[in-house]
């Protein structure tokens, strides 16, 4: 089967099991950072990682709904264990630069070139993750903005990839940021 029909054949699958899905999405959903159409999406890739895993192994498609609620559970938990766990108390786990001691953060001048190649909204949100005194949450930032963590997440992950895709900056800022990525 090729990957366009199982994509096809996943997403189709999953919208005629909505009610499944939401079964198993249920306990979890408070603790998720997403909303029911990104429950469906990560429903449509569980199901294609399943089609996919059972027709290179050439298993009996009998056994795909065990798989599945395996499969879309595990992403569940992960991203519910990542809402719980990493909100409230991920800044004790980044290591703050003890006072006295040199800082290694990039020239200000290379921040700045950095932070012109982002957009708009992401240069605001980067300017003030940098400008607080201690590590911000995702959550953090997201309550300071009004936007969802997914959003967060999101702009700073576009940002990122702008500037790893950055082919015409400037080199030194290009290898600053490899190194600091």
């Amino acid at each position: 089967m090729s990957p366009e029909h199982q994509w096809q054949k996943a997403i189709s699958w999953v919208k005629s099991n909505r009610i499944l899905v939401e079964q198993i999405s249920a306990p979890y959903r408070r603790y998720m950072a997403s909303n029911s159409k990104d429950i469906e999406q990560e429903a449509i890739l569980a199901a294609f990682y399943v089609l996919d895993i059972l027709a290179d192994q050439a298993h009996d498609s009998s056994i795909f709904g065990a798989y599945f609620r395996v499969q879309f559970r595990t992403l569940c938990i992960k991203t519910a264990a990542g809402g719980m766990f990493g909100i409230v108390d991920d800044t004790e786990q980044i290591p703050s630069t003890p006072s006295g001691q040199r800082n290694d953060e990039p020239e200000h001048e290379i921040l700045e070139q950095a932070l012109e190649k982002m957009s708009k909204r992401q240069r605001q949100i980067s300017r003030w993750i940098l400008a607080q005194p201690t590590p911000v949450s995702i959550t953090c930032t997201a309550k300071a903005f009004g936007i969802t963590d997914r959003a967060v997440r999101i702009l700073l992950s576009n940002a990122i990839r702008r500037l790893k895709n950055d082919h015409h900056g400037n080199q030194k800022l290009r290898k600053e940021f490899q190194v600091a990525a």
